[in-house]
């Protein structure tokens, strides 16, 4: 065969194999001719291939922009039948509230929450927008580490949130640690607002507060509810008198060491919080808040020396609960209010250790006890409330208090938590079968009853070395008293089990299953150990 047939016998896809081994052989023109004849229809084949590729790959393109489109039809459609969506606006708003209780501003967090919600959908973004309570909670941090960019970023972060926040009341939290004008920079933002306040919680330079910029504050704060400041102040005898009218204002949290100069309402109280004080700054305080309902103390005590020069107790006639939290440094700070005070309608109690300290370190847990029944028989009181968290009390202490309270309807009762025991203090057998329901024997002097007009009891207990037959026997007792024991039925009973076994936890459940028409039984267990 020759070449010229050997070419045309080849076709274009299968030429090269076949001219294979006669590349050495110089060409004649007319083969040449041929080659080129068979080049340019391979060239023309090669370029409908490409054309038809590049329509393919337009087409694949095309389809795939077509399937992205109808994937986010379908994601659309996916997002109107979530469950979500059936969600009324309203309850949607009233569960980002809860969210929002605290937007953080400052350039170590995170985005603030009302801002990072808006981002999730268009239908939160609206109702986020046209919600301003959900712009009204601002807690703004400095200090100097980042203090340059602070002013930069939070300055029309702050003025975005006043903006937003129109014309509903405003919580805020300063806590300006950073340079001085930077602090004064942003307590002027916010003082332009101050009209809307309506609680503020203060940690900056006491310079903040003798600028220029609190002229605006005096005088403009009528919905104004709380105040709280921190121990960085000490306005000595001369406090600013920028609080000094605010029509609304009922409660003040402070350190009456340093706020003793502070002009404020102190009539219209109705919460006082005072913490880390002597006696002496206390009482100065106290005595100004004629109206007072509630007092939580904070380590307030100290000094007997001082106390005892104190005089008289002060009485507070409208005084109805009472919150105690010691340090643990000695027993004047359990028994300040014991000792110093006289609360005619006080009706609650809460006695607690700070988080600062794991228990009470009372050299002499009975002498507190003589405090409180000195303090009961001359307030003549009676209280309906008590809550007991006190490392340092144990079972017969706690009854000796309880035996003082016969008029008590609500007792929650919280075993201490601490690492170097897991056992039970106060809900001891001792203590439950005193519960227990068994009347008194008069005639023969035997014990007074106990809590008769007990209606809610909560305990929180160790499940370690706990008799659970003992307890579930006393609070049975207690849910179907004999009618000749002058007790009250209990309404609720909630038990709170720290570790232990399920055992003690299936004797227990027992109770909810006996529970009678009108009480409400309740057993939880925890597998650690720490608060419920």
């Amino acid at each position: 065969m020759d070449r010229a047939s050997l070419f045309k016998s080849s076709s274009t896809t299968g030429l090269l194999p076949a001219i294979e081994g006669h590349s050495r052989i110089p060409l004649s023109p007319c083969d040449e001719a041929i080659v080129l004849q068979h080049l340019r229809g391979t060239q023309e084949e090669m370029r409908t291939c490409e054309a038809e590729m590049m329509r393919l790959i337009e087409g694949i393109i095309e389809l795939e922009k077509k399937r992205r489109g109808l994937q986010k039809s379908v994601d659309q459609y996916h997002s109107l039948l979530n469950p979500l969506h059936k969600i009324p606006t309203e309850i949607l708003s009233s569960i980002f509230m809860f969210c929002c209780e605290k937007n953080e501003l400052s350039v170590r967090s995170k985005l603030p929450p009302v801002m990072a919600l808006s981002t999730v959908c268009g239908r939160w973004r609206d109702i986020i927008l046209s919600d301003p309570a959900l712009w009204a909670s601002l807690s703004i941090l400095t200090d100097h580490e980042h203090s340059v960019i602070s002013d930069a970023w939070l300055l029309p972060v702050i003025e975005l949130f006043m903006q937003r926040s129109k014309q509903s009341p405003i919580s805020l939290d300063l806590v300006l640690t950073g340079p001085l004008d930077s602090a004064i920079s942003i307590f002027t933002l916010v003082a332009e607002h101050s009209i809307r306040w309506s609680d503020v919680k203060f940690k900056m330079p006491r310079a903040v507060f003798e600028h220029e910029a609190t002229r605006v504050i005096s005088g403009h704060i009528p919905m104004l509810k709380q105040i709280q400041l921190s121990d960085d102040y000490d306005f000595g005898e001369s406090g600013p008198d920028v609080f000094a009218v605010a029509p609304a204002l009922s409660s003040f949290d402070c350190h009456p060491l340093y706020c003793q100069g502070i002009a404020l309402p102190w009539e219209q109280l109705k919460v006082l919080t005072l913490r880390n004080a002597f006696p002496k700054h206390a009482l100065s305080m106290l005595s100004r808040c004629s109206n007072l309902e509630q007092l939580n103390l904070y380590a307030v005590g100290g000094r007997y020396d001082e106390a005892e020069e104190l005089g008289e107790p002060l009485t507070l006639h409208g005084v109805q609960s009472m919150t105690i939290v010691a340090l643990g440094l000695d027993d004047c700070d359990t028994s300040f209010a014991f000792r110093l005070l006289t609360l005619p309608r006080l009706s609650s109690i809460d006695l607690s250790p700070s988080e600062r300290y794991a228990a009470w370190s009372s050299n002499d847990p009975d002498e507190v006890l003589l405090h409180i029944k000195a303090f009961l028989i001359r307030s003549r009181c009676n209280i309906t409330s008590l809550r007991i968290q006190v490392p340092q009390l144990d079972d017969r202490q706690v009854i000796s208090i309880l035996l003082l309270l016969p008029t008590l309807e609500t007792l929650y009762i919280h075993e201490p938590s601490a690492s170097n025991w897991q056992s039970n203090k106060i809900v001891t057998p001792l203590f439950l079968q005193r519960f227990t329901d068994s009347p008194p024997d008069l005639s023969s002097g035997g014990p007074d009853l106990l809590l008769p007009q007990l209606l809610d009891i909560t305990l929180v207990v160790y499940g370690e070395e706990l008799d659970t037959d003992c307890l579930s026997e006393a609070i049975m007792s207690r849910l179907q008293p004999a009618s000749n024991t002058g007790i009250r039925s209990l309404r609720s009973v909630s038990i709170s089990i720290i570790g232990g076994d399920s055992n003690c936890l299936e004797k227990l459940s027992i109770m909810e299953r006996r529970a009678t028409a009108g009480c409400r039984v309740r057993i939880l267990h925890t597998a650690g150990s720490g608060t419920v």
